[in-house]
């Protein structure tokens, strides 16, 4: 459309706020996967005590390999998360609405990579994504500044970063 209206910052706002309510229902869904494989791992060790035969043995050792494996990454998930919701709060202090959601973007699109295979988490994922790129079209400037694009790609390597040393702090515990 030519003549396109420009949206009102107050609905902006809502989809943001909507957003961000989004990305914690997303962390908590994470969290409950995290519970889910650490009960059933629970119950994996349980059973490997008690077989006898090496061969059934082995076949449960690969799938509690492969359950910590998802764990891991869930935790990587997770912890990313919650450093962009921390990020998020206090860029909000700075009200620059159009870095935060270029930050959101491009974390959900790398964290993408580490849910593949959990559809429910991987659908709310995508649904986030575009709703970030309907607010960054409402904007419209965040896509143009090569200054913020390489702000955003900075923050969100620091979050990836720090997101694997918590995970790997994590499965330590």
């Amino acid at each position: 459309m030519i003549f396109r209206r420009r949206r009102d910052k107050r609905d902006i706002r809502l989809k943001y706020v909507r957003l961000l309510y989004d990305l914690k229902h997303l962390q908590s869904r994470v969290k409950i996967y995290i519970a889910r494989l650490e009960g059933r791992i629970k119950q994996l060790e349980v059973r490997i005590r008690e077989f006898n035969d090496k061969g059934a043995a082995r076949e449960y050792v690969k799938l509690l390999d492969l359950y910590k494996n998802l764990i891991n990454k869930l935790r990587i998930v997770d912890a990313s998360l919650e450093h962009l919701m921390i990020r998020i709060e206090t860029l909000s202090l700075l009200d620059s609405i159009s870095l935060q959601i270029g930050m959101i973007k491009l974390l959900l699109s790398r964290v993408r990579s580490y849910v593949k295979g959990l559809p429910d988490i991987e659908l709310i994922i995508e649904d986030l994504i575009e709703r970030a790129n309907e607010l960054i079209s409402d904007f419209g400037n965040v896509k143009g500044d090569l200054n913020l694009n390489v702000e955003i790609e900075n923050e969100v390597r620091k979050i990836l970063e720090a997101a694997s040393i918590a995970a790997e702090k994590r499965n330590e515990i």
